[in-house]
């Protein structure tokens, strides 16, 4: 499939995503096989694509072992999505929280985050002209303060609710797991504004969309839940699905970028 004809897939898939989850429709059998099915195959393609841009790289080199980090994790989360989906759609019964999925999102966002940081080194080591380690590690430092200066007062009624350890444990962890991947995928949206012809921006504005939608619904999720706040399924659904599917679109150009003539 061509690139601008992929692209305006994705787009629509995000579109009906936005329509379904705002819709008078969202709570609807299809509804959520329209969700989980999308979640599922944005998460597979993602790995997928991942897998097989590791294969076509030297396996001694950085790069090539952080995206077979990306196509496990990514991995797990389809993984966890299909108990997700288990719940919801087989057993019609609300997913419990915690659940059989959690500590496949655990694993999965930590091997993801290991894999943006091995990306971010793999830039710095590279011998591209990047700037100072200061100004290159810049925007990761950027988020740590706004981390700092944001996330304990949203998550302090969390730290108190009145949950299991358990609970409290992944409210607290998502977010915080959400900005360490902010953090590396700043980073790597900055090599790729700095990278001339602009194919390393088809890669990384994507992916780091995506983490910003993601850690934005882990937010959302953790914060509104422990108020006991109801709701806010729907805008947290759009959230993963765009996210999921803006990181597939991401490693999509990548394997793009390597499949064309002089590349």
């Amino acid at each position: 499939m061509r690139s601008g004809l992929t692209t305006v897939v994705f787009v629509l898939l995000v579109g009906v995503a936005a329509v379904v989850c705002f819709g008078p429709w969202y709570e609807t059998d299809s509804s959520l096989m329209f969700m989980a099915l999308v979640k599922l195959a944005a998460l597979l393609i993602g790995a997928l694509g991942s897998f097989l841009v590791h294969i076509q790289i030297d396996p001694s080199k950085t790069q090539s072992r952080a995206w077979l980090r990306m196509a496990i994790g990514l991995l797990l989360f389809a993984s966890a999505q299909s108990v997700l989906a288990y719940h919801q759609i087989i057993l019609n019964e609300l997913v419990p929280f915690p659940s059989a999925a959690d500590p496949q999102f655990v694993a999965g966002t930590i091997l993801l985050i290991w894999a943006l940081f091995e990306f971010c080194i793999y830039f710095a080591r590279s011998g591209i002209s990047l700037g100072r380690l200061s100004v290159f590690w810049s925007p990761a430092m950027i988020t740590a303060v706004v981390f700092v200066c944001l996330v304990p007062p949203l998550l302090a009624p969390v730290a108190s609710a009145s949950g299991s350890a358990a609970e409290t444990f992944l409210n607290l962890f998502y977010p915080i797991a959400g900005f360490a991947l902010l953090a590396a995928g700043t980073v790597a949206l900055r090599v790729g504004v700095l990278m001339r012809g602009g194919k390393l921006l088809n890669i990384w504005v994507p992916i780091t969309l995506g983490v910003v939608t993601l850690t934005a619904s882990d937010i959302l999720f953790s914060y509104l839940t422990s108020l006991d706040i109801t709701g806010i399924e729907s805008p947290i659904d759009f959230l993963y699905i765009a996210g999921y599917l803006l990181i597939a679109r991401g490693v999509l150009s990548q394997l793009e970028m390597m499949h064309k003539p002089n590349n």
